[in-house]
C-alpha cells in the first residue's frame, strides 16, 4: 500500500475515535458558558422574605482593587494546582509542560461547572493525559487524578487545623478533630497501600479490586512515588493557602471583621468540603448554605457570607469560562 493509502486509512480510522472526544469537549464548554450566564444572579432577587444581593450590588459594596488582586491570586492558585497534578502525573510516565497542564486544568474547571463533584473536569483531564501519552498506564493516570484530589483535601484540612490552633481552638467543638483526622487518616491509608502483602491479597487480583484498588496500589508503591508525593504536597500547600487566603480576603474586602478568626479558616474548609460533594452542578445551593452556616460561626453576617461565596464562585466561573473558550479554540487534529 502506498504512503498516501496508509495515511488515508489512518485518517479514516482516527476520525471515529477523535470526533466523539472533540464533540464532548465542545458540548461541555458550551453548556458551561450557558450555565454560568443563566445561574449567576446579576441583579438583586427579592421575595416576600427579603432581598438577596446580586452580583452588581455585591461588586459595588466590595473594594474593587482588592477584588482584582484576589482574582490574580486565585489565578496563581490554579497554576499551582496544575503544577501539583503535573508532579503527580510523573508516576504515570506522562510528561507535559506546565502550560499544557494549566490549560487543561482551566478546561477542567469548565467541566466542573457542568456536572456535580467535578466529574466532567476529571474526565477531561484523563482524556487529555491519555491523548498526550497513548502508551502511558491509564490506571495510573486515573490514580493521579484521585491522588490530586486527596492531596488537596489533606493540605486544606491541615492548614485549616494549623490556623485554628494558631488563632485559638476554643469554641470549635468537633470541627477541629474532624479536620485534624483527615491528614492523619490519609497518611495511614498511604502507608497501608504501600504494604506488599496487600497487593497479593485475593480480592485485589479480581473483579472490582483489580479495576479500582490494584491501580491505586501500583501507584502508591511505584518507584519514586514518595518523592513525587512530597513534591505534590508542597505544591498543594500553596494551592490550599491561596484558597483560604482568597475567601478571607473577600470577607475583608467587604469591610467585615470576623469575631472568631479560627472559625474563618475552619468554616471555609468545611464549606469547600461540602461544595465538593456531588449534589448540584457547580455546588449551587449547597455551597451557599454551607458558607452561611460555617462562616456564621466566625461572626460573619449571613449576607456577607453569601456574598463571599458568590464572589468566590464568580472567580471559579471566570476561570471555567476561560477554560471553555480555550477548549473551543483547541484545534481538531
Amino acid at each position: 500500500m502506498s504512503a498516501d493509502g496508509i495515511a488515508s486509512v489512518r485518517t479514516e480510522r482516527g476520525v471515529p475515535r477523535a470526533w466523539p472526544r472533540h464533540v464532548a469537549v465542545w458540548a461541555i464548554a458550551i453548556v458551561a458558558i450557558a450555565f454560568v450566564a443563566w445561574v449567576v444572579p446579576i441583579r438583586d432577587r427579592c421575595t416576600a422574605t427579603g432581598c438577596e444581593a446580586g452580583l452588581i450590588t455585591t461588586m459595588r459594596t466590595t473594594n474593587s482593587a482588592a477584588l482584582i488582586g484576589l482574582f490574580a491570586v486565585y489565578l496563581l492558585g490554579t497554576l499551582a494546582w496544575a503544577a501539583r497534578w503535573r508532579a503527580l502525573l510523573g508516576i504515570a510516565n506522562v510528561r507535559l509542560s506546565l502550560m499544557q497542564v494549566w490549560r487543561v486544568t482551566l478546561e477542567a474547571q469548565a467541566g466542573g461547572i457542568v456536572l456535580p463533584g467535578g466529574v466532567a473536569g476529571d474526565a477531561l483531564r484523563f482524556a487529555y493525559a491519555k491523548g498526550a501519552a497513548p502508551n502511558a498506564d491509564l490506571a495510573k493516570i486515573a490514580a493521579s487524578i484521585m491522588a490530586d484530589r486527596v492531596v488537596g483535601l489533606v493540605t486544606l484540612a491541615g492548614l485549616a487545623t494549623a490556623a485554628a490552633l494558631g488563632f485559638g481552638a476554643d469554641r470549635l467543638g468537633a470541627a477541629l478533630p474532624v479536620l485534624a483526622a483527615i491528614p492523619v487518616a490519609s497518611i495511614i491509608g498511604w502507608l497501608v497501600l504501600r504494604r506488599p502483602e496487600l497487593a497479593r491479597a485475593r480480592f485485589v487480583q479480581r473483579g472490582i479490586g483489580a479495576r479500582v484498588i490494584k491501580p491505586l496500589l501500583e501507584y502508591a508503591s511505584a518507584k519514586g512515588g514518595g518523592l513525587v508525593l512530597v513534591r505534590g504536597l508542597v505544591l498543594s500547600l500553596l494551592v490550599s493557602g491561596v484558597q483560604l487566603l482568597v475567601v478571607r480576603g473577600l470577607v475583608a474586602a467587604m469591610s467585615v471583621q470576623p469575631t472568631h478568626e479560627a472559625w474563618m479558616y475552619v468554616g471555609t474548609t468545611l464549606g469547600m468540603i461540602v461544595a465538593a460533594v456531588p449534589a448540584l452542578p457547580g455546588a449551587w445551593g449547597t455551597a451557599d448554605a454551607a458558607y452561611i452556616f460555617f462562616l456564621g460561626r466566625a461572626g460573619v453576617p449571613a449576607p456577607a457570607a453569601a456574598a463571599a461565596c458568590l464572589l468566590y464562585r464568580v472567580f471559579w466561573y471566570a476561570c471555567g469560562v476561560l477554560g471553555a473558550l480555550l477548549a473551543l479554540a483547541r484545534r481538531t487534529k
